[in-house]
């Protein structure tokens, strides 16, 4: 794939593993020359792929339903050695799952966009 390691080379510690925001089954683009972060190789990311799962789950399994995906990325500005701004410490995200004409407290809301469920975590991708 090109770009598949370019931003890991560049931007990320030896070890590190391009990684995508937003994964092609959640509408990313599936390449890696856009979208992705080097994310180091040794640290777990299974809650995530799962809550990813779920907001893929709830939105193949359901015509009517849709998410919004938020993510709040911190960079280390004091580790500037070797050009490594581009590599991220933390990654907050939150996801929205969504339901339309859902029946909140007996009252139904057509064609109303109601938030059916929320799905958050972080990511610590600490420097070696």
């Amino acid at each position: 794939m090109e770009g598949f390691g370019e931003v890991v080379v560049e931007e990320g510690f030896p070890g590190d593993q391009p990684e995508q925001y937003i994964g092609k089954d959640l509408g990313g683009s599936g390449f890696y020359n856009i979208n992705v972060f080097p994310l180091d190789s040794k640290l777990n990311i299974t809650q995530w792929k799962n809550d990813q799962a779920a907001v893929y789950k709830h939105i193949k399994n359901n015509q009517n339903c849709f998410a919004r995906l938020f993510y709040g990325i911190n960079y280390d500005d004091n580790n500037e050695e070797g050009g490594k701004l581009h590599r991220p410490f933390e990654i907050y995200y939150h996801y929205k799952l969504y339901q339309n004409n859902t029946e909140i407290n007996g009252n139904s809301e057509a064609g109303a966009e109601i938030a059916k469920e929320t799905i958050e975590g972080k990511l610590i991708n600490l420097y070696p």
